[in-house]
């Protein structure tokens, strides 16, 4: 009802979003289901936090310059905008943006479907409790050329973070338990996916490099409250995160006679401080530091009708990450 979806395995309708718009003066108020889109980096999220995703969909696409618009997961609130009058920054603008509590964790593909990262040992279960409310906020403006933001966020976790609760038989799948008169007792690891609560608090800017022809891009966010689990997804412990993202963007002719090939290079570390020993995310141990290098290009064709493009993300430590 909360998604008010139907379908099946060969297609899908959806009410995706609904809402109702007012602008008086500087102020705008948006009421409904909306997707929130607060980030500047390419194929990762790093202040983009207010929505969870819907990987359902074998085929996803939209991770370069749409970023993720289209598995963006609206949710239902009030989003309110504006600008406040000042003679230092004209553009000056608070955003803010609270949900009542019914809110949808990242949606996956069926269990041992491509794509999902759940191995089939688990019997895994999401515990999404509604009633606890999204109340995220952003201040913007432009100062000496730079366009800069200042953001705010708290909400459950949008990725389920896996609690083994013990063991269970089940004849559908996962390992042999016991073998008796030559028939084997399956069982699975019964893992609660749970959803703490955490707070985000970053900050981005853009700054257009004309000497270059390029723009210049920064993004920051610490979440102090980042959620693992200790030892073996026994329980969940906080450790603060760290993520730093730098990127330039730069337009550029590749081939004579055609548009412009957009390039984009990006570069973020993500720090995790505190204890790691045992301590583990998706399954596999915390990194103190983790490095990733994106590189995105867009080239239009055929009068700017079909645009070609290239998305890689790699993970400096461990090759390619997708």
């Amino acid at each position: 009802g909360s998604l008010m979806r139907t379908g099946g395995n060969d297609f899908k309708a959806e009410l995706w979003e609904g809402y109702l718009d007012y602008r008086s003066g500087n102020l705008w108020l948006r009421a409904g289901k909306q997707s929130v889109a607060w980030g500047e980096d390419i194929a990762l999220r790093i202040l983009d936090q207010v929505d969870a995703l819907d990987l359902s969909s074998i085929f996803f696409f939209g991770r370069g310059f749409e970023e993720f618009n289209q598995q963006r997961i609206p949710e239902p609130g009030l989003r309110a905008e504006y600008t406040i009058p000042n003679s230092i920054v004209p553009d000056l603008t608070i955003a803010t943006f609270v949900s009542p509590g019914t809110w949808t964790p990242t949606i996956l593909p069926a269990q041992g479907a491509p794509f999902n990262v759940v191995p089939s040992i688990l019997l895994y279960r999401e515990d999404v409790r509604q009633g606890r409310p999204i109340v995220a906020a952003r201040l913007t403006g432009t100062s000496a050329n730079i366009q800069w933001s200042l953001n705010a966020l708290t909400r459950p976790s949008l990725g389920g973070v896996g609690i083994v609760k013990g063991l269970v038989a089940d004849k559908n799948g996962g390992a042999p338990l016991l073998a008796a008169f030559n028939n084997f007792t399956l069982f699975r690891l019964f893992t609660r996916g749970e959803h703490p609560r955490f707070w985000l608090f970053g900050g981005s800017a853009n700054y257009p490099w004309d000497w270059a022809g390029a723009l210049l891009r920064f993004e920051t966010a610490i979440v102090p409250d980042s959620p693992f689990t200790y030892p073996n997804a026994a329980r969940i412990i906080d450790r603060p995160v760290w993520s730093t993202m730098f990127a330039v963007d730069r337009p550029t002719y590749l081939i004579p006679g055609m548009a412009s090939l957009f390039a984009s290079l990006q570069f973020e570390e993500i720090y995790t401080a505190g204890d790691l020993h045992d301590v583990q995310s998706s399954g596999a141990n915390a990194d103190s530091t983790e490095e990733l290098v994106t590189l995105f290009f867009q080239q239009p064709v055929y009068r700017s009708s079909i645009d070609l493009e290239m998305l890689g993300v790699f993970d400096m430590a461990g090759g390619p990450r997708f």
